[in-house]
């Protein structure tokens, strides 16, 4: 990805292209894009949720990422115990290569074995479906940036309504999402390797790397949008000269 974002810059850059108006197309097709995507993630059980009791609390299958988690503690988001404290005897097999205990495989189970992780009191916890909440604030942002851009195309005069505004935009909407939507997930690890996240572990006990990277994400969205708001663009190439492109016009 960092690849093809460089080989896309200097695309930009050679040709002398308006990269601001492309970065806010680009922002509104990643959040598109991400809102399918976590739909996979759904599908495949990963970027889960921590158990919960709500209605809409999503149960998966037997040896699934989100079981083998539960049946297991976690140091590294300070859960000394196990969520699902299930029986070592007869139903787990310790891997000594992560160090976790993985449940046996399902047909090498009793019958008796069978019905309780299915239906009885060692079956998967019901976890929030932090994959769908985000599949659908990604699309609630495609759909807001979307707006926010089409308002910047038909004028230019309004405050925020510059070129490269709506991927500023992205950056912030989407950092507080991810931000809040960390605190649901039971899969990263909680990090401390910078001073912000030494700041919330020490206020909320937890922070993840993607809560510390969601942070600069929106620091630096404000930082590029007071810049944009500041700065022309550059000027784009057309039929061999150069034309200038003034607030996302040329003229």
């Amino acid at each position: 990805m960092i690849l093809a974002i460089a080989v896309i810059l200097s695309y930009l850059l050679y040709h002398k292209l308006p990269i601001r108006r492309f970065l806010d197309v680009l922002a509104i097709g990643l959040m598109l894009g991400l809102s399918f995507g976590r739909i996979g993630c759904f599908l495949a059980g990963d970027c889960y949720g921590k158990p919960t009791e709500l209605p809409w609390g999503v149960r998966f299958p037997y040896r699934s990422l989100v079981y083998v988690s539960q049946i297991n503690a976690d140091l590294h988001r300070n859960r000394p115990e196990p969520h699902l404290k299930l029986p070592k005897e007869g139903y787990l097999a310790y891997t000594a290569e992560n160090e976790m205990w993985h449940p046996k495989p399902y047909e090498d189970l009793t019958d008796g074995q069978k019905q309780e992780v299915t239906d009885g009191k060692y079956r998967c916890l019901p976890s929030h479906p932090t994959q769908l909440y985000s599949s659908a604030c990604a699309a609630l942002l495609c759909l807001m940036l979307y707006l926010f851009w089409r308002r910047s195309q038909r004028t230019s005069n309004k405050i925020f309504a510059k070129p490269g505004s709506t991927f500023a935009l992205a950056l912030i909407l989407y950092g507080i999402a991810r931000f809040l939507i960390e605190y649901l997930r039971d899969d990263n690890p909680f990090e401390h390797g910078s001073w912000i996240m030494h700041m919330i572990y020490n206020v909320y006990k937890g922070g993840t790397v993607a809560q510390s990277l969601s942070i600069y994400m929106i620091i630096l969205g404000v930082i590029f949008l007071l810049i944009f708001q500041k700065t022309k663009p550059t000027g784009i190439r057309v039929g061999g000269g150069t034309s200038n492109e003034i607030d996302g016009h040329t003229a």
